[in-house]
């Protein structure tokens, strides 16, 4: 676990599989900053907003578990956690059943929306929360 966490990387079939399936991601980012910080940089990217799904997030047992120890908000956690080493990207709403069917390694956490609605958490109970990161500069990629 110690290696993976020190020397992240992608594995290289993940090219292999989306060219396979003709799925071209249109934009992605790196979760070094935490996923609220990777959101706002999608959102500046693309010129869309974006609606991320609270319940489609994946977060582990031992982390919800270390949470409610500590008593941390786990929606903060999650939002501004950083070093994550994870990928986050937007594929055509076409390919949308690719990646359900042949992804299922991959979690679908949202979707891009119009730009008016800016970058927005929504909650199981359908509440959308602005999505603010903390010490959020958008990056000059």
């Amino acid at each position: 676990i110690q290696a993976a966490y020190l020397s992240p990387e992608i594995n290289p079939s993940v090219v292999t599989r989306f060219l396979k399936e003709e799925l071209y991601p249109s934009t992605g980012h790196f979760l070094t900053r935490g996923l609220g910080a990777a959101i706002l940089d999608l959102v500046k990217d693309t010129g869309f907003g974006a609606k991320i799904y609270l319940e489609r997030i994946p977060v582990s047992t031992q982390s919800l578990e270390m949470a409610q120890e500590i008593t941390m908000d786990m929606v903060t956690a999650i939002i501004n956690g950083g070093e994550d080493y994870k990928f986050i990207f937007t594929v055509p709403i076409e390919k949308h059943d690719v990646i359900r069917k042949d992804f299922q390694d991959y979690d679908v956490i949202g979707h891009l929306a119009r730009p008016e609605v800016g970058a927005v958490l929504v909650t199981p109970e359908g509440a959308e929360l602005t999505i603010r990161a903390q010490g959020y500069e958008a990056s000059e990629s």
